[in-house]
């Protein structure tokens, strides 16, 4: 038996090294790409070469990094998109209050792990290098609890994972493997593994076919190891319309035949299954063990893919303004230099015209008051050689490769919030959309990676929910509630308030999917009605008595909740509307009984008006003419 299991962990062992080492390779070129394009936001963005023939000539070599500035445009767009989260019920033993259940639960995990932030981490590193990515671990919910909650936590170098390089779909939710990878130094792996085969580990031979998992001053790689092993099964259509599987058939199988119900259709089919195993290069130093979960617990964010001859090449929103930002050091450094060199412009004299004062004249770009020289008859007085100007095609072509960044990024004047053409603010809006549609692939990808996301916690709540508790909830309000899981209480028991207690929600029960939608944060899409109601009201100006508490209503700006209720009152429309619910209702119509519609008589002062022709209270009359 030990020596079974001993060689299914060498099989385990054998085929995720070739999986891991095989990714590296293939992946390589991408990873490349992402470094470079990490380190040109940083600020390295000249070539060494060119940076050591500059230093040497002791002349200038600036940077003028501009690609953050547009990375952190579209990552600000991603924070006010919020990502909503829907759950919805698919079969007939699932049910809507139950999804908006196990909706809120999902809620409540993202809330719990910060998980806003970390969407954005992962997302902001695909925008910045094509690739990000996020895991799903579960923990105890505190130290004296045996009940487990779900996490999800960020992974800020996304170098260190490997997915299956045969996955095609864009959240990887296809991908048989995938491993996130850590580098350790000798001294921590011997005190975090005390029990590893240290000899086998340690001293194992570096030669080429090892150098993925090792590196200088003894540097170790461990992987945290996943993968899907399906387990084959019979399933089988039932004469009533139901499937059910091998096992539960042969247990129900009498009862069922018993009730006119047998089966009219079988096939094979397998269960995926997820394996988890921390490992090195020389064995298993954790596992192998089951995944509570029937997907891979790690969610890739890619930037924009490209397919070429089978070669897969991933981007972020800056890679193609790389070049244009190179050539605008360039010129802004050219620029510069020559600019610089204007205080240092030489004087045209004859030493006769110096003799004596020579001290004056070697101080003469220091900002002496006076230059005093000898006059010399027959010469001119001495004068000073034109000063280099900077160049006018140095700065044109700076100008233009810095709309080149603009047009590389998708992200034009408008969209940076700098004044352009347009006036109205529709036609802003509708510049800046220009900028959206160009990176919406991202917004896209984005979204659909957190959908998956949401699909793997709805498939592992049933499995760490599987004891009665009461979990917390957030509803579409933001407000949390506790709610019974898995506790049985019957329908017939009452509090003591006298309301009926209310049913169980069992996680496990019925089928569900998830649906993620992306939106505006309220603030925007208030800002958005209100700009289109504005620009409505500019071609219709007759509207604004009946649109006037709408437009309002979008506001934000003190006393705005109060001053929509006033136009409320004076709007035409509404009054119109009370007045024939009224008349509907067998009601007085507002002002038929002689009444305004706040109950007033006509001609009254309404409590704390004015009387008509007073003024209020310190104004000056004016002077008689």
């Amino acid at each position: 038996m030990t020596t079974g299991k001993s060689e299914k962990k060498d099989t385990i062992l054998k085929l995720a090294k070739k999986r891991l080492e095989g990714a590296s390779e293939a992946d390589k070129h991408n990873r490349d790409l992402a470094i470079r394009d990490l380190r040109f936001l940083n600020g390295d963005q000249w070539q060494e070469q060119v940076l050591l023939d500059r230093k040497r000539n002791n002349r200038p070599a600036l940077t003028f990094n501009r690609l953050p500035g547009f990375l952190d445009q579209l990552v600000g767009d991603l924070r006010q998109n919020k990502i909503s989260i829907k759950v919805l019920p698919v079969d007939d033993s699932a049910d809507k209050q139950t999804a908006e259940i196990l909706g809120g639960l999902i809620k409540n995990i993202e809330t719990q792990s910060n998980a806003s932030q970390t969407y954005i981490t992962a997302g902001e590193s695909a925008m910045a290098c094509g690739f990000g990515a996020l895991r799903i671990v579960t923990d105890y919910a505190d130290h004296n609890s045996f009940d487990q909650e779900l996490f999800i936590e960020p992974i800020k170098n996304p170098m260190t994972v490997y997915i299956d390089p045969r996955s095609t779909r864009v959240d990887a939710s296809d991908a048989k493997w995938a491993a996130i990878t850590i580098m350790m130094e000798k001294e921590e792996f011997e005190k975090e593994f005390p029990n590893a085969n240290h000899t086998a580990t340690l001293d194992t031979p570096r030669g080429d076919e090892e150098a993925f998992w090792y590196m200088k001053d003894s540097g170790i790689r461990v992987a945290e190891y996943f993968w899907i092993e399906e387990i084959p099964k019979t399933i089988y259509l039932l004469s009533d319309g139901t499937t059910i599987c091998c096992k539960r058939y042969a247990e129900q199988r009498e009862e069922l035949e018993a009730q006119g119900i047998y089966s009219v259709k079988e096939r094979k089919s397998s269960k995926p299954v997820v394996m988890y195993a921390k490992i090195s290069s020389a064995e298993i130093l954790e596992g192998p063990q089951e995944w509570p979960s029937e997907f891979i617990p790690i969610v890739p964010f890619y930037g924009k893919e490209l397919n070429v001859n089978g070669k897969t090449f991933r981007r972020g929103a800056i890679r193609n303004a790389l070049a244009a930002q190179e050539a605008y050091n360039y010129m802004r450094t050219g620029i510069v230099e020559h600019i610089g060199k204007q205080p240092h412009t030489t004087w045209l004299v004859t030493p006769e015209q110096i003799e004596g004062y020579q001290k004056f004249w070697e101080s003469s770009n220091s900002g002496i008051p006076y230059l005093p020289y000898n006059w010399i008859d027959g010469h001119k007085p001495p004068s000073r050689i034109d000063p280099p100007q900077g160049s006018p095609a140095m700065s044109q072509e700076a100008a233009q490769m810095s709309d080149e960044m603009k047009s590389a990024t998708h992200l034009f004047d408008s969209s940076l919030g700098n004044r352009s053409n347009e006036t109205s603010g529709v036609a802003i809006r509708q510049r800046q959309s220009q900028g959206e549609r160009g990176n919406f692939a991202f917004y896209d990808n984005y979204a659909q990676s957190i959908q998956h996301v949401a699909r793997i916690l709805l498939d592992m709540i049933p499995r760490i929910y599987d004891t009665p508790r009461i979990a917390r909830i957030i509803g579409p309000d933001e407000e949390g509630e506790n709610i019974p899981l898995r506790t049985p209480i019957p329908l017939d028991q009452y509090n003591e308030a006298g309301e009926q207690m209310g049913r169980v929600f069992d996680p496990s029960l019925g089928r569900y999917d998830v649906v993620a939608t992306v939106g505006p944060s309220t603030a925007t899409a208030n800002q958005e009605s209100t700009e289109l109601m504005l620009d409505f009201l500019e071609k219709f100006p007759g509207a604004a008595p009946v649109v006037g508490d709408l437009l309002v209503k979008n506001m934000s700006f003190r006393n705005a909740e109060e001053l929509e209720k006033r136009l409320r009152f004076i709007n035409p429309y509404i009054q119109q509307q009370e007045q024939a619910k009224a008349a509907q209702e067998g009601g007085v119509p507002p002002g038929a009984d002689g009444l305004n519609p706040q109950g007033i008589p006509p001609g009254a002062i309404p409590p704390g008006a004015l009387p008509p022709g007073a003024l209020p209270p310190g104004m000056i009359p004016p002077a008689s003419p």
